[in-house]
């Protein structure tokens, strides 16, 4: 499972996790997936970040539920204010075919999890 690379903290946390919270203690492919499992599940400062930044832009909203969900391919030009700011808030980075990719699988899992739950949500509630 790729991480992404330059991004410390969801490496500490997960091995944290490993070490101390798993029972099983292996550091093996399926420990690290239960450890992801563990850490995106819980409240921290980078994903009330990732929530706010979400909530409160909607530029960085859309451009992640294109990417995310929609499945979009979106050019990085990190002269749009969208793409640098997704880019330096660590959101995406460039492949090598020039697109936007999300640049780590902790926040893949995290937005799309975020984007579905509001989906389902105001469904629900347009239905009440």
């Amino acid at each position: 499972m790729w991480i992404g690379k330059g991004d410390p903290f969801w490496v500490s946390r997960i091995c944290q996790c490993i070490d101390e919270e798993l029972d099983s203690k292996k550091w093996c492919v399926s420990s690290v997936q239960e450890a992801v499992k563990l850490v995106t599940a819980e409240k921290n400062a980078l994903i009330d970040d990732l929530a706010k930044n979400l909530e409160n832009n909607e530029s960085i909203y859309e451009l992640m539920f294109s990417l995310l969900i929609v499945g979009k391919p979106v050019h990085f030009a990190i002269m749009n204010p969208n793409i640098e700011l997704c880019h330096m808030y660590g959101y995406i980075s460039c492949n090598s075919a020039g697109y936007a990719i999300v640049f780590n699988k902790i926040y893949e899992i995290l937005m799309t999890g975020y984007f579905a739950s509001k989906e389902e949500t105001q469904r629900y509630l347009a239905n009440a």
